[in-house]
């Protein structure tokens, strides 16, 4: 019997994200807040003096207090401050989807993105223009890029 389901899920995040940069601790703040998911920013979390492993329990926590998860662990040049290698975000994002993140969000372009979407891993692929908006035809070309990588990776 074939399992395999195709129906769009929706997506599992929803509502106000609060964002975790410092600490497992501002879970509680999110909780105090009702809020139902969570932004688990790995790359700020690391520089704050956490350790992967400590990434993971976060999301274990979070999963525990029933927040949704977005995990994102970004790049210097997006703006993010993760210095370690593209082996290790693979590594450390792989740990995060299997310990129960939602999503992990990575930039639509890197290695890693492609990577993880190969292994058949869901991802938010983000993409940042820190100097303006793309007009609508760099838009349509944008999504058209996006489209092409996860179809050309999933096979």
């Amino acid at each position: 019997m074939d399992n395999s389901d195709t129906t769009p899920k929706p997506f599992p995040l929803q509502g106000v994200i609060g964002i975790v940069s410092m600490s497992i601790n501002e879970l509680a703040n999110a909780s105090k807040h009702q809020l139902h998911c969570v932004e688990i920013r790995a790359d700020l979390l690391l520089q704050a003096g956490n350790s992967a492993g400590e990434l993971l329990d976060i999301v274990c926590e979070a999963k525990a207090q029933g927040l949704a998860t977005l995990f994102t662990l970004w790049h210097p040049s997006r703006r993010g401050v993760f210095a370690g290698s593209e082996n290790e975000r693979v590594d450390i994002s792989q740990g995060a989807l299997d310990t129960g993140a939602n999503v992990v969000d990575l930039e639509w372009d890197t290695q890693v993105a492609k990577q993880l979407l190969a292994q058949g891993e869901h991802l938010n692929l983000s993409y940042h223009d820190f100097k303006g908006i793309p007009t609508k035809s760099e838009l349509s070309a944008l999504t058209q890029s996006m489209s092409a990588i996860s179809a050309v990776v999933r096979g």
